[in-house]
């Protein structure tokens, strides 16, 4: 994940940082989900298109499936062919997909703080790319 955005998050508690931890990869896990769910939709709707277009035109299509325009910071497409809406969600399913496993090692190490609970502690944890990366604890 290097060259993602940093962050930092303070924490009153080694128990109040293992409920954020718990309730980010609950989020993710969810969103992961939905976006699997969709997966699947847009693999069954581009199947179902290359079946009908073998059968219209063949395998030799020459035109082109979508239009992209590049506005310089971000690109734009109004109803995309459903390879390329496939790709671009695969790719963010895939990103979720670490971020969650990079988050679940994290819970799991800091779980060895879990002795600290409620002592007032105050606790700075820096991310790279919304995952801890260093937490500083201040007594």
């Amino acid at each position: 994940m290097a060259g993602q955005a940093l962050g930092l998050r303070r924490f009153n508690s080694v128990k109040e940082l293992l409920e954020h931890l718990d309730g980010e990869i609950n989020s993710l896990k969810s969103q992961v989900e939905k976006l699997a769910a969709r997966t699947a939709s847009l693999k069954a709707r581009v199947e179902a298109i290359k079946s009908i277009e073998a059968l219209l035109w063949g395998a030799s299509t020459t035109t082109p499936k979508y239009q992209v325009a590049d506005l310089g910071a971000v690109r734009v497409t109004v109803n995309p062919d459903p390879e390329l809406e496939l790709g671009e969600v695969g790719r963010v399913v895939e990103e979720y997909r670490k971020r969650l496993e990079a988050l679940v090692k994290v819970r799991e190490s800091v779980s060895a703080l879990e002795p600290l609970g409620n002592s007032p502690l105050e606790l700075e944890v820096i991310e790279e790319g919304g995952v801890p990366r260093l937490i500083i604890i201040k007594v």
